[in-house]
């Protein structure tokens, strides 16, 4: 690579890292016209009743108590919650956030680099593989993924103090870097190897190990210095087991055996580092293999072994290459899948950090090959830019699967093989996308469920009922009950499609036998609040949207359902308006008035209260998002209660009958 002038770094660096943020801009920009993904990002953000109230005091308490998505991720939180305050449930902008932390992370990387190493272009390069390779689109373009960006930027900013500290060790420089790794951490929980990371800056390119020193005893001098870091670590840790396990995440060894996870783990470091030099059928999710591959896990472990040793031998001359290998190596252990939280194998959002580690080895191994051969600059410099373009061409052609569900899993099921979870989800993105196609033909062909796999039958029933097929539905269900008959879960959907066909004591008989089974899930008291009120009972239907909004206490549509309950009921022991108004008035707010559905309920309390003038004013407001939204029946049924309550009338309204759809277990 080209000598650096002296006098004009700053300048050079200046133009570099600006060329770089626009670049990475440009290549990202278009993810402001993409939606929500179906998968995770209705946790995060457009479903999650904290989150899109936007920043709050209440919210700001949630965020540092909550274990929701099995995790605990405050500062992750309270960015969405930013988000929401500044773009509401616009998409686009919750997406250019992710964009806009990408491109800070890429100019810090290589501010970053230069400012350890000194070296100009190398740090260039690495930060620019990091900024435009393929396998990152997924952590940027994935709004539910702002936990990577963010943590990332922490992890910079913490090393970038640490250089800071290390040039001249204050406390106030320590403690800064202290707490900007607290910060990383409760972004996402996988910085807990950042400690190991500043011990290998130790090593280079800080070179903190002095002449005549033993290394031993300076190594455990380093280490000592960094005991905080590593109880930060620990601390990190135990929440996310904590999180993780309360969440239902872990897989035990009966689901994953340990020896399947210990060969997909080998079997998954030779695939990122195959992804890395030619990435090609990205998918969002990656199954599990059935059976463990010990043919590839050997020579995986042989890789792996080979060139440990190579950079183990050439660390003196070449002191790069065992960092950055032990950087790649060491960042991925949390998510390797030695310890299985989810069904992936592996997942192109887990290389946002580890790669750098590799384009380290890259750029400075580059940059000393070319100092010793200088007649192959010219020729260097071309082929560089031609490995730029290449890549941010491909991440540009992978960033548009990601515009919208449909596309993102049409493309998965394409690329990967047995696909269940992508192949469900495809056919819940069409449906969505009103261009619903028969998904069974699809199971049949490419998934063959077995008579025991529950979760694969599962999603086939949900298929089934939604095409209309209830009794194989019923038959699917009740056949794999036979193998699981222990899950809630299960007994919840069947209930879901007896009620469906009208069977309603049979459903509430399953609702009532999940709900033995777990006494904690809030969804089948739900939805034996439905059955019960549709059957007339509507004492024992108040009981259950109690017990429904006592386990989930912000669930606006448990509070629209029984504020209907409360308005319309003609019971005296039931009939309640005012507590009703209260109950709706909360519905809307989580959701900010954005459901015409949950602003008729409001308007119908308003009614049974006397309150004629709000029931007004509400009612056209429904009338208007629903017209919007393409609801005509419910515009046209809304303008004659409106009509009526002009009049200082109340709409007839059959109690029985909640505006409501029955709800599936969020654990599938």
């Amino acid at each position: 690579m080209p000598d650096e002038c002296p006098t004009s770094k700053p300048r050079l660096a200046f133009y570099v890292g600006s060329i770089l943020a626009v670049a990475t801009l440009l290549l990202y920009w278009p993810a402001g016209r993409f939606d929500f993904i179906i998968v995770d990002d209705h946790v995060y953000v457009f479903q999650n009743a904290a989150v899109i109230k936007g920043l709050s005091w209440s919210g700001i308490k949630w965020a540092f108590s909550t274990m929701a998505a099995a995790n605990w991720h405050p500062v992750t939180w309270l960015s969405h919650m930013l988000d929401c305050s500044v773009y509401g449930l616009f998409a686009g902008g919750h997406h250019l956030t992710n964009v806009f932390f990408h491109t800070a992370n890429a100019v810090l990387l290589f501010l970053v680099l230069k400012r350890l190493t000194g070296a100009l272009w190398p740090s260039a390069l690495a930060a620019a593989l990091f900024a435009w390779h393929p396998l990152h689109v997924e952590s940027v373009a994935w709004i539910c993924e702002r936990k990577d960006v963010l943590s990332g930027f922490f992890l910079l900013l913490t090393i970038w103090a640490y250089a800071g500290y290390v040039a001249r060790r204050t406390r106030g420089r320590y403690l800064l870097a202290l707490t900007l790794f607290l910060l990383g951490l409760m972004a996402k929980p996988m910085l807990v190897t950042l400690p190991c990371l500043l011990l290998l800056l130790d090593y280079w390119p800080l070179n903190r190990f002095e002449p005549g020193v033993p290394a031993t005893k300076k190594w455990l001098e380093l280490f000592v210095e960094k005991i905080p870091f590593f109880f930060l670590s620990l601390l990190g840790s135990v929440m996310t087991m904590v999180a993780q396990s309360s969440g239902g995440a872990i897989r035990s060894a009966d689901q994953v055996p340990l020896l399947l996870r210990a060969t997909n783990a080998l079997c998954s470091y030779s695939l990122y580092l195959a992804k890395a030099v030619w990435p090609v059928n990205l998918a969002v999710f990656y199954p599990l293999p059935a059976t463990p591959s010990f043919e590839l896990a050997a020579g995986s472990l042989l890789l792996i072994a080979g060139v440990s040793y190579a950079a183990y031998r050439w660390r003196a001359r070449f002191p790069w290459l065992i960092v950055g290998w032990l950087w790649f190596l060491g960042t991925l252990v949390p998510v390797i899948g030695l310890v299985q939280v989810g069904s992936q194998s592996m997942a192109d959002r887990y290389t946002y950090l580890p790669y750098i580690g590799l384009f380290i080895m890259l750029a400075w191994s580059l940059d000393h090959w070319l100092r010793q051969r200088r007649s192959l600059r010219k020729v260097a410099l071309p082929a560089c830019v031609l490995l730029l373009v290449g890549l941010a061409v491909t991440a540009r052609v992978q960033l548009g699967y990601w515009r919208d569900s449909v596309h993102l899993f049409q493309h998965a099921v394409l690329v990967t093989a047995k696909n269940k979870f992508c192949d469900h989800n495809l056919s819940f993105s069409l449906i969505m996308a009103h261009q619903a196609v028969d998904p069974i033909p699809r199971y049949e062909t490419t998934l063959s469920p077995t008579p025991h796999d529950a979760k694969a039958r599962y999603y086939r029933s949900f298929d089934e009922a939604t095409y209309g097929r209830l009794d194989s539905a019923v038959t699917e269900l009740s056949e794999t009950l036979n193998y699981d008959p222990h899950s809630e879960v299960l007994h919840n959907a069947l209930g879901i499609v007896l009620s469906q066909q009208e069977k309603l004591d049979d459903a509430l008989e399953q609702f009532r036998q999940a709900i033995d089974l777990n006494a904690k899930s809030p969804w089948p008291y739900f939805n034996c609040a439905v059955v019960l009120q549709e059957k007339g009972n509507a004492g024992e239907a108040l009981a259950c949207y109690a017990k429904a909004l006592e386990l989930r206490p912000a669930w606006p549509e448990a509070l629209d359902k029984l504020a209907f309950l409360l308005a319309t009921c003609p019971d005296a022991r039931c009939h309640n308006p005012d507590k009703a108004i209260q109950l709706a008035l909360k519905a809307n707010e989580l959701t900010s008035s954005a459901s015409p559905l949950y602003l008729r309920t409001l308007a119908v309390a308003y009614a049974a209260a006397g309150s004629f003038t709000n029931a007004v004013s509400t009612g056209e407001m429904a009338r208007e998002k629903a017209h919007l939204a393409g609801f005509e029946t419910m515009a046209t049924n809304l303008l004659k209660e409106v009509t009526l309550n002009r009049a200082g009338k109340a709409a007839a309204m059959d109690w029985r009958s909640p505006p409501a759809r029955l709800v599936l277990s969020e654990k599938q």
